[in-house]
């Protein structure tokens, strides 16, 4: 089966819509990191690459909506099924805040705090509240406070303004933290906590970070993703949100759009791993599986991490970036397609901003706000012209006020996957 790529862009319009939120307060920092925020202290936090990082949003950013790539299921959101090769913008508005994006359906935030939706739908993943794809943006229900998305393969899930947390879409994992495995066409909230501060989803499995810094999954554990420490027999699935560890010091998770390991950032600046390992994606050395958070090396100097298919990207807070695990279409961008055990540093350059793994490619930007692409471009997923596959980082385009970059794997072949980026 040939992959499906597509790249969701959000360009910077305007900062003005943004100020009519003034009725809603959040707080500005969590265990010292500053939370991306918008006029009024609205917190955005965006989930980019299943990546949750604090400041992914700059105050008062909103722009409009652009997709290329692979359109099987109106996955563009452009009203049709054509593949578009070049960014194209989804409607006219302006005011686009948050975007997250599967590998068959998006999920979007407006500067207002409504949600919306497109794409794939026949688990109710949109949330529309009906199983029809959806070939254009829809809005999800008739809230206005909604302050991050994120997507699994075929689930959703949402916080609002007051700590509430709210999924929706396939659930025969558990991935909808409901307690029990019935679907959900629109977002129904997760139990009665209201301090809820940053999500994740991935595959069949959910993470978020309560405001205390402890981590919290659930759905499926597949050889160990959830890290809850047991697999087999009651190994899972969670069907309710279940902590990770005793650890309260959570910066930031990410999980695997379609495989099955996991890992973050603490506040300490340390990197953990856990879920499968049999590609080295787990960055310790070894191919073992592991069933808990692992610390990769003892570096304390680690700022964000993203999980692919079957690699893994991380920045370190120097501004280097490093990769590992799989490599057969040079996804690493070390110059060769040679599967790494442990973190390799990419190049030389020590101004890497932000970074996401799909499924065998990779995207980042620098500090200059250009872009930059590796690894498999089987249908052009790199966003630069022809099809060649690419070892080391290439410039996408000349642009240089890049702000935030997604790229999504999903599905069963190279070609598949999605991304968001802001600018």
């Amino acid at each position: 089966m040939k992959r499906r790529v597509l790249f969701v862009l959000l360009l910077t319009a305007s900062a003005a819509a943004c100020a009519e939120r003034t009725s809603l307060t959040a707080p500005t920092a969590y265990e010292g990191a500053p939370l991306a925020t918008v006029t009024g202290g609205f917190p955005l936090l965006v989930d980019i690459g299943r990546a949750f990082t604090p400041d992914t949003l700059a105050t008062g950013l909103s722009g409009g909506l652009y997709t290329f790539g692979q359109n099987e299921r109106y996955s563009l959101g452009l009203g049709d099924r054509t593949n578009r090769s070049v960014p194209t913008r989804v409607g006219t508005l302006a005011t686009w805040a948050v975007v997250s994006q599967a590998s068959q359906h998006g999920l979007a935030i407006q500067s207002d705090g409504t949600l919306w939706g497109w794409g794939q739908n026949d688990n109710g993943q949109v949330g529309s509240g009906d199983k029809a794809d959806k070939p254009t943006p829809v809005r999800v229900g008739a809230f206005t406070d909604w302050t991050a998305v994120a997507n699994g393969r075929a689930h959703s899930a949402g916080l609002r303004s007051d700590g509430s947390l709210w999924t929706w879409g396939i659930n025969n994992f558990g991935s909808l933290g409901q307690g029990d495995l019935v679907d959900r066409i629109v977002p129904t909230r997760v139990g009665a906590a209201n301090d809820w501060m940053k999500l994740t989803a991935g595959y069949v499995r959910t993470f978020a970070i309560k405001a205390n810094g402890t981590l919290w999954g659930f759905g499926g554990n597949t050889n160990g993703s959830l890290g809850t420490g047991v697999v087999g027999g009651g190994g899972g699935p969670y069907t309710v949100p279940v902590q990770i560890g005793s650890a309260a010091m959570w910066l930031q998770v990410c999980t695997s759009n379609n495989g099955n390991f996991s890992a973050g950032v603490q506040t300490d600046g340390t990197l953990w791993t856990w879920g499968t390992g049999s590609d080295g994606q787990l960055g310790l050395g070894t191919t073992t599986d592991r069933y808990q958070p692992t610390q990769v090396g003892v570096e304390t100097d680690w700022g964000m991490v993203d999980c692919g298919w079957t690699h893994t990207v991380a920045i370190k807070t120097n501004g280097t970036l490093f990769t590992w695990g799989s490599n057969g279409d040079g996804q690493l961008g070390v110059g060769n397609t040679i599967t790494k055990l442990s973190p390799v540093q990419v190049g030389t350059a020590s101004d890497w901003f932000k970074a996401s793994a799909g499924h065998a490619h990779t995207l980042a930007i620098k500090t200059n706000g250009t872009l930059w692409a590796w690894g498999n471009n089987t249908v052009g997923q790199l966003g630069i012209s022809g099809t060649a596959d690419r070892l080391t980082p290439v410039q996408v385009g000349t642009a240089s006020d890049w702000k935030a970059i997604q790229a999504v794997g999903g599905g069963g072949g190279k070609s598949v996957g999605s991304g968001a980026a802001i600018r």
